[in-house]
């Protein structure tokens, strides 16, 4: 503890403990080093490794899988990995609450598992992966072995809270703070990352405000001697305007099929590197009999291109990025793992099963989940809400690296919504006393998905890009929009932990391992929903990360704004009903600590007396 008693007295209000009794503020800060370390490393993965593999790697929408193409091939591989590592969590559980050591149960697997983590974590990010279905496979079964390894560490990690005190309120602030570190941890990764790749990157693409896109011309000459005239311009947005009769706008394709041929087209580039579609070729099709050009000028304007990749440097750029992220990866790394041992060494275990009692099996263990009904809907709560931050998950990078253009502007994305998860994080425990942990889960998810829908009508559909002004709308819902994160961030491990209590008033067993395992449950089918849904939006919006101009339409775009928005709507919604349902209040969490705490008094007077106790008929 510190010298000074004013700094002392503040960490015991800040905690909620009281000195000399129970757990100490020493404990409680050395959880949450340990949670901002351990966010270092999930952060890394969960938000660049796809990424990594999409346009580092090149598993994208040009590489074949199997039957699918790359793209796909990591969404799938997102979904189903992430979805096995979160049914790997109670078993996970079950081995902590049989775990046996001077330590405790819970604490020693923060020794044991900061270096295996460390070392998994860099050979996910291996540069050398080759763009074939064996390093697929590869890097696929690498992956698979992080998110058994990191549910080693992650399960008794959050269990820990619930072993170092009972104090439901001690706790709570205890967890407040240990998600404030861990969003912290996160922070610094997803805000430093994108603006490095995207400064390592920047030769690689277009500086230039606006692409020059030309205005051809073309006329077209039948067997009958009858001419047509098609106006052909804005390839990049595969627009057209033609005349056959009445001058018309449409999709290039079917411009070109009502004018009755068919037509083909090669990128080249101006002394500016400026990207042009002149070099279209026109198959004769029919009665057409000739095509010729008769007036060519070039309109600016638009679409900008600056910040997306020259398709000559695709091979240069996607060197460079696997390489970076391979460098953040052990850099990160480095940094995390003294922070596991740092809490290890400074957290103690209070509560938990005694060194000779009877281990509990797996198949005890998830007999216990079923009588324990307010984590069920918790749990149930937690999957529904899946995809309520999925733009802040891998499709959010693609976002903001593709239709904004601007690969940086990801972290102003995320920094956008800490104001007001913080401001929730800090008002929480005033909140909770106010209106109940339940009431505040619900009100604030209502804020959420209002401001999401909100969001939604900032998109012009018909430019697939933000409305006029709509940037400044966007950013508030953004900054609302975190108001919901910042409290489900603390609630509910909090409420988790109220579970436990409840439990043992019920069981007589606390079952912290299987118990915290649902939370770690719930974050990586979160994870598993966010990133395949962001996976799959850039899979279905058609971009291709080598040639991202000649790519992108409005269609697509639109596609990507309406997966990643419309699901959070769904998601926020989904996620509050279960809630309705919770009736585990802090007022009953209390009545149930103390009468455990008068039944363990009775025990110990009975065994005194060494009274032989009857059982019940």
């Amino acid at each position: 503890m510190s010298k000074n008693p004013k700094v002392d007295a503040f960490l015991h209000k800040l905690f909620g403990t009281t000195p000399g009794e129970g757990m100490q503020p020493k404990e409680a800060i050395a959880y949450s080093v340990a949670g901002f370390g351990q966010n270092f490393i999930c952060t890394i993965i969960g938000s660049y490794l796809t990424v990594f593999m999409t346009d580092a790697l090149g598993f994208d929408l040009n590489t074949k899988i199997g039957v699918m193409s790359g793209v796909m091939a990591v969404a799938w591989l997102m979904l189903g990995t992430r979805i096995f590592d979160a049914f790997n969590d109670p078993i996970m559980g079950s081995i902590v609450d049989r775990t046996r050591t001077k330590w405790g149960k819970c604490r020693p697997y923060l020794k044991w598992m900061a270096i295996p983590i460390g070392v998994v974590t860099i050979l996910c990010f291996l540069p050398w992966y080759p763009k074939t279905g064996g390093g697929f496979a590869a890097l696929s079964v690498i992956y698979v072995i992080w998110s058994v390894v990191y549910t080693v560490a992650d399960v008794p990690y959050w269990g820990l809270s619930s072993a170092m005190t009972n104090n439901t309120d001690s706790r709570g602030k205890m967890l407040t703070v240990a998600r404030l570190a861990c969003t912290l941890g996160a922070g610094i990764v997803t805000v430093f990352v994108p603006i490095i790749t995207s400064a390592v990157t920047a030769e690689y693409k277009y500086n230039e405000l606006a692409v020059q896109t030309p205005v051809i011309v073309y006329q077209i000459n039948d067997v009958n001697d009858s001419t047509k005239n098609i106006y052909v311009f804005d390839t990049e947005m595969q627009k057209a305007y033609f005349n056959g009769g009445d001058i018309k706008e449409g999709n290039l394709t079917e411009a070109a099929k009502a004018a009755g041929f068919k037509y083909g087209r090669t990128v080249i580039y101006d002394d500016k590197d400026n990207p042009k579609y002149l070099n279209i070729k026109f198959k004769k099709n029919g009665d057409i009999k000739s095509v010729e050009v008769k007036e060519e000028y070039y309109k600016q304007n638009f679409r900008s291109a600056s910040g997306l990749l020259r398709t000559e440097c695709a091979d240069a750029n996607q060197k460079t990025l696997s390489y970076t992220y391979f460098i953040a990866a052990i850099v990160l790394v480095v940094l995390a793992m003294p922070m596991f041992f740092y809490g290890f060494k400074n957290t103690k275990e209070r509560f938990g099963a005694a060194e000779d009692d009877n281990p509990p099996t797996l198949g005890h263990n998830l007999g216990l989940l079923f009588k324990n009904k307010p984590l069920l809907l918790l749990v149930l709560s937690g999957i529904l809400g899946g995809a309520r931050m999925v733009y802040t998950y891998t499709g959010g990078l693609y976002f903001c690296k593709y239709a904004l253009q601007n690969e940086s502007a990801y972290s102003l994305l995320t920094m956008l919504v800490v104001p007001g998860g913080l401001v929730a994080s800090v008002l929480c425990p005033w909140l909770t006393n106010k209106f109940g942990k339940k009431w505040t889960f619900i009100g604030s998810h209502v804020i959420g998905a209002v401001a999401m829908i909100i969001l939604f009508f900032m998109w012009d559909f018909s430019a697939g890009a933000l409305r006029a002004g709509g940037i400044y709308v966007a950013a508030i819902c953004l900054v609302l929009i975190g108001i919901p994160q910042g409290i489900s961030n603390i609630m509910t491990y909090a409420m988790i932990g109220d579970t436990v209590d409840y439990l043992e008033w019920k069981t007589g067993e606390r079952g912290e391992g299987i118990c915290f395992a649902m939370q770690t449950l719930m974050n990586k089918i979160g994870m598993a929903i966010g990133a395949f849904i962001g996976v799959l939006a850039y899979g279905m919006s058609n971009i291709s990360p080598t040639d991202p101009v000649g790519n992108m339409d409005v269609a697509g775009l639109n596609k990507l704004w309406m997966m990643l928005v419309l699901s959070g709507v769904v998601s926020f919604i989904a996620c509050i009903i279960p809630i309705f349902f919770y009736n585990l209040t802090e007022k009953r969490q209390r009545e149930m600590v103390k009468e455990i705490a008068e039944r363990k008094a009775a025990a110990d007077i009975t065994a005194d007396l060494d009274i032989p106790v009857t059982p019940e008929a």
